[in-house]
């Protein structure tokens, strides 16, 4: 089974949880003011409301041309961490497919030999030492 499957399944059956739900749903709750006094990032902030995201507000790496959806939640509760932790791993796999389409083709050429072996010697030559 895919990971879209999976994950879909997984979410499925803890959404249809009752138990589930009751012990996550207005439970652990805590305000975006909160968050910002502890400290609290990512997933957390944005589950209680808070719309930051590192990867939108200062792109580094390859995120600038990406398109990203940053999923924030509403009642700042367990609940809503579970859900956000899950639109992210849907939207980590369409950051990766947008990777791959956008990739340019042809050789990559770095410099830095700790990175890529140099040409003139194998692979078994490079193990040997």
């Amino acid at each position: 089974m895919t990971f879209r499957g999976r994950s879909r399944r997984s979410r499925a059956c803890l959404n249809a949880n009752p138990i589930w739900r009751e012990r996550t749903q207005g439970v652990g709750m805590i305000s975006v003011e909160d968050c910002l006094v502890a400290r609290r990032g990512g997933p957390t902030l944005r589950a209680a409301g808070g719309r930051h995201d590192i990867r939108t507000a200062v792109p580094y790496s390859s995120y600038a041309p990406v398109q990203v959806h940053v999923p924030v939640g509403q009642y700042s509760d367990v609940y809503d961490r579970y859900r956000v932790r899950m639109a992210e791993m849907f939207q980590s796999r369409e950051i990766i497919k947008q990777c791959i389409e956008n990739m340019p083709t042809g050789p990559i050429n770095v410099d830095d030999r700790k990175i890529v072996r140099h040409p003139a010697r194998s692979w078994t030559t490079a193990w040997r030492r």
